[in-house]
């Protein structure tokens, strides 16, 4: 099992905290320093049945460069 790691996001600290406890030792990625290739997020994606732009987080960035019309075409 690879777990894709952000050691700063509370969430992901707390998501590996839960495997551990359960003796489960993932192979830790570190997505933030190691990034992810084009087939490994095409996997993921594809695993989740999900589209790139439901992964992205909705910020104003997101909303002022117009990227979920963008997302439809």
């Amino acid at each position: 099992m690879i777990y894709y790691h952000n050691p700063k996001c509370r969430k992901s600290r707390e998501g590996l905290t839960f495997l551990k406890d359960r003796n489960i030792q993932p192979e830790i990625r570190d997505y933030l320093k190691e990034r992810l290739t084009h087939h490994e997020l095409r996997s993921i994606l594809e695993k989740l049945d999900m589209r790139p732009d439901e992964l992205m987080r909705k910020t104003r960035r997101y909303t002022r460069l117009k990227l979920r019309e963008k997302a439809k075409r």
